[in-house]
């Protein structure tokens, strides 16, 4: 008990510790590279579980995409973006890492984002991606790359459902993005 208290503090809670590699749980006081990994797998089981029970959840909104990715999106140290492929009645088919970058940025192609939309023979898709840092406010890069997704996805008469970036939860703001809902998809 004294151990996992003393881990919450110096680890930020369960989000920071979820965010914490295992070389350096492995060197805390007390656990050990056997434990760390024990850890390690039991955040990837909580994260597994919880989107489980969102698989057959139809992705009708920004708030239930970002509760389908968040759990695996939020302890994530660089940022990561991914394509959600959805069937006709927006439900998951399959979920793919398209990029991943730094602490701050992560580059895209259009045609790698669209491919797995178009390998399993989908209209309908939406994209995540994360802010490490917990600001889900979107940049300049964000707004270009979005805008040039909706339209290849308009020429290839593909639906772009939305663009979620993941934060954290705050009192300022919310804990996600959403180009649909901000009236920023075409």
């Amino acid at each position: 008990m004294a151990i996992g208290r003393r881990l919450l503090d110096n680890h930020g809670g369960l989000p920071g510790l979820a965010r914490t590699e295992i070389q350096i749980l492995a060197k805390e006081h007390g656990l050990g590279p056997a434990k760390a990994c024990q850890l390690a797998a039991a955040f990837e089981l909580g994260n597994r579980l919880a989107r489980r029970k969102l698989d057959l959840v139809e992705l009708t909104s920004p708030e239930k995409i970002y509760h389908f990715m968040a759990p695996q999106m939020q302890s994530l140290r660089t940022e990561s973006l991914r394509v959600i492929v959805l069937d006709s009645r927006l439900r998951c088919l399959t979920v793919q890492e398209v990029s991943h970058g730094s602490s701050n940025q992560t580059v895209a192609l259009i045609r790698d984002v669209l491919r797995p939309v178009l390998l399993n023979q989908s209209n309908n898709f939406a994209v995540v991606h994360n802010h490490p840092s917990g600001d889900s406010s979107p940049s300049r890069a964000d707004d270009r790359f979005t805008k040039s997704l909706a339209e290849g996805a308009e020429l290839l008469d593909l639906t772009l459902t939305d663009h979620v970036i993941v934060g954290w939860p705050s009192s300022n703001s919310q804990p996600y993005y959403s180009y649909a809902e901000n009236g920023k998809l075409l």
